[in-house]
C-alpha cells in the first residue's frame, strides 16, 4: 500500500521523540594514533560524520511524509467532508512534497508564497489548516533537524579540537600530524555547515507562511516602530522639565514604550519584567 496515502498510515509519526536519539561517543572521535593508521583515522572521521548527517536527513524526509497522529486525526475528517461532497481527499505526503519544491525553487520568496497559496485554495483548506496540517509542522521539523546537527557538529569540532591540542602538544603546532587534522576540522566544519544552512533557511521561510494576528501586529510594529521609538526615547527628557505637564507626558511615553515591546517581542519583554 502506497505510503503517501494518510489512511494506509498504521502508526502516526511521534514527533516528541524525533530526532533525540543520542549518539554513542565512541563514535564521535575515533582515536587518533601517530602511525601509518594516522591518514586511516582522519578520513574515517569524516566518513562517520558524512554517514551521521545523511542519517539525520533521512529521518527528516521521513518525518515530512507521515504526519503524527493530531494531524493525521485532522486530515481523515478533513478527507471525509471532501469526499461527501464528491471532492478528491488530500494527499498528505504529495501535498508537503508540493509544498517543499515550490520552497526549493529558484523562485523569489513573494512568488513561492504565492504558489504555495494558490496550493492551499486548490486543496481547499483554510489559512490556518494549511498552517497547523503543513507548514507549522514543516518549519519546526526542519528546525529541529538544523538543532541537532548544529548539537553533533559542535559536540564532535569540540572532540576534534581537545585532540588537536593533544597533537599538537606530541608533535608540534607545525607537525604533519597536526596539520593534517586542522584541515580535517576545517573541512567537516564546511561540510556541517553546508547541511545545516538550508534546513535553518526551509524553518524561516516556512514559520513566515500564513503568520497570526499578533505576528502580523508585531511585523508591522517592527516597520515603523524603530524611527518612532527613538523619537519618544529623545523626546522622553525633555519633557520633563516642561511645568505642569512634563512627568506625566514622561510616564506616558514611557508606557508607550512598553506597549511597543511588549507587542514586538512578548517573551522578551515578559522576560525582562519577572526575571531582571
Amino acid at each position: 500500500m502506497a505510503l503517501n496515502s494518510v489512511t494506509t498510515l498504521s502508526q502516526p509519526f511521534n514527533d516528541k521523540i524525533f530526532f533525540q536519539r543520542e549518539l554513542p561517543s565512541s563514535r564521535i572521535t575515533p582515536p587518533l594514533q601517530a602511525t601509518d593508521t594516522y591518514q586511516n583515522s582522519l578520513e574515517n572521521l569524516a566518513s562517520i560524520a558524512e554517514q551521521e548527517n545523511k542519517n539525520i536527513q533521512n529521518q527528516l524526509d521521513q518525518a515530512l511524509k507521515i504526519p503524527d497522529a493530531k494531524t493525521q486525526e485532522e486530515i481523515s475528517k478533513i478527507n471525509t467532508h471532501l469526499q461527501s461532497q464528491g471532492k478528491a481527499p488530500i494527499n498528505y505526503a504529495k501535498t508537503e512534497q508540493d509544498i517543499e519544491d515550490i520552497q526549493k525553487s529558484t523562485l523569489s520568496n513573494k512568488e513561492k508564497k504565492k504558489k504555495i497559496d494558490e496550493l492551499r485554495k486548490s486543496l481547499g483548506l483554510s489559512k490556518g489548516e494549511m498552517k497547523r496540517l503543513f507548514t507549522k509542522r514543516m518549519a519546526k521539523l526542519n528546525a529541529d533537524a538544523a538543532k541537532t546537527l548544529k548539537t553533533r557538529s559542535e559536540q564532535r569540532l569540540g572532540n576534534m579540537k581537545n585532540t588537536l591540542a593533544s597533537v599538537e602538544k606530541q608533535f608540534g603546532p607545525q607537525s604533519p600530524q597536526a596539520t593534517q587534522l586542522k584541515n580535517q576540522i576545517q573541512s567537516i566544519g564546511s561540510s556541517d555547515h553546508s547541511r545545516i544552512a538550508p534546513l535553518e533557511q526551509r524553518a524561516s521561510f516556512y514559520k513566515s507562511l500564513y503568520p497570526g494576528f499578533w505576528s502580523r501586529l508585531g511585523g508591522f510594529f517592527k516597520k515603523i516602530g524603530q524611527g518612532l521609538l527613538k523619537g519618544l526615547h529623545y523626546l522622553s527628557p525633555l519633557l520633563r522639565f516642561i511645568p505642569g505637564i512634563g512627568q506625566m507626558a514622561s510616564m506616558a511615553i514611557r508606557s508607550i514604550e512598553n506597549i511597543f515591546q511588549l507587542i514586538r517581542d512578548p517573551k522578551k519583554y515578559l522576560t525582562s519584567i519577572f526575571f531582571s
